[in-house]
This record gives structure tokens, sequence and C-alpha cells, in this order.
């Protein structure tokens, strides 16, 4: 027997203004799909489903999630395909593919969430079988990778606003996805370089809450042993990723409070980079949040570490409870802490020949504790080009 398909009440306005037939599927119907079209039903009131399917997501998920047993991996697939002004801004293959490259060859090099190995077998699908979702990926790779025009202000690039329209059209299609995820941490990297305020704070307040609907968070993500390595270490990477720029939105608004819990001693550290951008298992011992820092670590570990001091010292700033010793003897602690790590961040970075990196900024931008339990904030120079590590 023959599944039932969802349909609207009346056609879409792509047919309603050609005057041709509509078969009224939903997302898309079948004319709409087969030009690659967006298919648009907001003239229609009230839609009809009789696919139980897309009754119990997203609902079911939302109103009743301690119930709902799907994984990230069997949420139903985007149905929103690659909307026409998205492909202009794109570019066929070659363009997609030098957009990536760039991307990894700079980006990618101090925030490392996107399988590179993974996002390459999908280009080589082609550009008619991308997905809005990984459209959205390449078009925020774009726009961090370009260097802002003097004429106009950020928050005006046409890839910006594109990006930031087609993020919509993606939220509002029934779905959750790792890709969408990506993007917007990507989006959200390119407002907090660029000081696009208060995007950058309402788009990390996203990241957290898609990353917690998706099941990223650390006590989920320890229970997943359905995924590939590679997959499942892309995941870990993404909420780390997430983690650390949620603190790092706390650290200029006291009143703040990180919206992700932080890790505990003994999560693990996102592995060596270049293995992991082969799809190589590493064969070096897992690294634990526990451990203290070593050369053999990838900058993206080195990074992580750092957050993770930065989380403890926003806790010690919050905290009223303590008593005056107690809180001079934690704040003596946490600065040696600091320090040790300022030190070898430095020699890590002249040893590598990498400049200043990303666990530097977050040294020297995050509050100095002094043992009078005062904080002062160091001097920072906010912005900054997507190159800079």
């Amino acid at each position: 027997m023959a599944q039932e398909r969802t349909q609207a009440p009346q056609a879409c306005l792509a047919c309603r203004q050609r005057k041709g037939r509509c078969d009224k599927l939903l997302p898309n119907c079948s004319f709409c799909l087969s030009k690659s079209l967006h298919c648009n039903y907001s003239h229609v009131g009230t839609v009809i489903a009789t696919n139980k399917h897309d009754l119990s997501f997203p609902v079911a998920f939302f109103l009743n999630h301690d119930a709902f047993h799907w994984r990230p991996k069997d949420f139903p697939p985007l149905g929103l395909h690659l909307p026409p002004y998205v492909a202009s801004e794109l570019g066929d293959a070659a363009a997609i593919t030098s957009i990536s490259q760039l991307y990894f060859d700079t980006v990618h090099l101090w925030m490392p969430i996107v399988s590179k190995r993974r996002f390459f077998e999908h280009v080589q699908q082609g550009l008619n079988e991308t997905r809005a979702d990984f459209a959205l990926l390449c078009l925020s790779m774009k726009l961090i990778t370009t260097i802002p025009s003097t004429d106009s202000p950020d928050e005006h690039n046409p890839s910006y606003l594109s990006a930031k329209l087609l993020l919509h059209e993606v939220t509002m299609s029934r779905s959750l996805t790792v890709v969408t995820l990506q993007a917007i941490v990507i989006l959200a990297l390119y407002e907090i370089g660029h000081a696009i305020y208060p995007a950058a704070q309402v788009s990390v307040s996203l990241c957290a809450q898609y990353g917690l609907m998706l099941g990223l968070d650390w006590e989920s993500l320890r229970q997943r042993s359905d995924l590939p390595w590679i997959e499942l270490e892309e995941q870990r990477r993404v909420w780390w990723a997430i983690v650390i720029l949620d603190r790092y939105c706390s650290l200029g608004w006291s009143g703040r409070r990180p919206i992700t819990t932080g890790p505990r001693g003994e999560e693990l550290l996102p592995c060596d980079d270049v293995a992991w951008d082969y799809g190589i298992v590493s064969s070096n011992e897992t690294i634990t949040t526990s451990a203290p820092g070593r050369i053999s670590m990838s900058r993206f570990a080195l990074l992580a570490q750092a957050a993770l001091l930065l989380d403890k010292v926003l806790i010690h700033l919050r905290d009223d409870s303590m008593s005056k010793e107690y809180r001079d003897r934690e704040a003596t602690h946490l600065t040696n802490a600091l320090k040790a790590l300022m030190t070898f961040t430095m020699q890590e970075t002249t040893r590598r020949r990498i400049g200043p990196c990303g666990r530097t900024a977050l040294c020297y931008r995050g509050p100095k504790v002094v043992p009078d339990g005062h904080s002062q904030p160091t001097a920072t120079c906010e912005g900054g080009h997507a190159y800079d590590g």
C-alpha cells in the first residue's frame, strides 16, 4: 500500500502563476522539485497533513521530548531545495570548490569543525544535488573568507544578507541537520569578528539551542556509539566550538550566563586535526580535559583547554558564596594557571611558526583574576579578519 503524502489544500504560487496543474505535495510540489524552484505555500492558510511521519516531527519532538526516541541521523531529510538567489551567489561546482578550498586553507586551521573529507565527498555529487543546508554552509564559508568592502557596513554585505535569509528558510523547513549548525557557527564567527551586534549574541544562542536539539551536548555525545568515528568527532568539534563561543560572549557582559554547561574533567578533547582531516583514526592515546597541556595536542585541543580555563574564571567571578580566604586562594590558582597557559601558548606559537592563535586571544581577552578577588579586564581589540587564528 502506497504511503500517504502530505498535501496542501491549494496549489503553490509558482503553479498558480503559470496556471498549470499542481500536485500540492509538501514540502515541494513535483513541478518545483523538477525545476529546483522554491515551492511557496505561504498564501495557503491551514495545511492539511495526512502523513503520520510529518505529524510526529517536529511537533512531538518539542512537545514531548522525553518520549521521543529518534536520533539526529533519523530526522526527516531537509525538504527545502536550493533557492535561485543562493545558486547565483555561490556559482557552479568549480566556484564552490574554490570557496571551500580557501576556507580550509585559512579559517579551518584554527576552527576545524567541518570534516574536509566528508565535505568534498558531497561536493563531488554536483551542484544539482546540493541541499539547502549544504548551500548555507558554503555561503557561510564564502562570507567569512571574503575581505569586506569599505563602501558598505559588514551587515549590508549581500552574501551576509543572503545567508541570513537562507538560514531563516532552512530553520522553517521542519528539519534539523548538523550541516545547518556548522553554518550557524561560521556565521556567528563572522558576526563576532566584524562586531555585528546583537546579531552575534543571538547567533551564538541559536547555536547552543540547535546543538542541544541535535543531541550534541556532553552527556549525549558520551552515549553515541552508532556513528562512524570521523562523524562523531565532527559533532564533538562542533559542540566544542559552541562552548568556546558561548563563553567568549560572556567576557564583556558580566550578567550573561553561558547557555551551555562546561565540560567535566573527563570529556574528550578534539583529536589530532590533520589525522581527522584525512579520516585517519589517530593511534595516539585519548586525551581528556583533565590532562595537562602537552606539545602533542592539536591546536584545536589546546583552544578547548583555554576555553575550559576561561569557564573556571567566569564561574569564579560570578560566585558570591565563597569566603574571602577561599576566593583569594582560588584567584591565585587561576591567575597562575592563566600565566602558565599563556607561556606555553607563546612557546608553541613560536615553535610551530603559526603566530598568535585563538587560545592566545582567549588568555589575553579573559578577565585577569587577582588575589584580592576583583577582576580587571585586560585591554583588547575587537574585530579582525577571518584569516586571523
